[in-house]
């Protein structure tokens, strides 16, 4: 099982991860998919939009918590 879908399967800590709702996170995918998405290619497959975002928000929330 991945982070992500332990994640999911508990509110708390999902919002304590990405400090937002799991529907925030799904609202803003929504809206960012077609810039996230990238091309499989005969190498390797892809990373979906839905990692790129969950990768991306990690990193900036490490950067704020680290100015602190």
């Amino acid at each position: 099982m991945t982070l992500y879908k332990e994640l999911i399967e508990d509110g708390t800590k999902f919002y304590q991860y990405f400090r937002m709702s799991e529907y925030c996170f799904n609202t803003l995918l929504d809206k960012l998919c077609i810039y996230l998405k990238k091309k499989d290619t005969h190498w390797r497959k892809s990373i979906t939009p839905k990692e790129r975002l969950a990768v991306c928000l990690r990193y900036a929330i490490k950067l704020l918590i680290n100015k602190k």
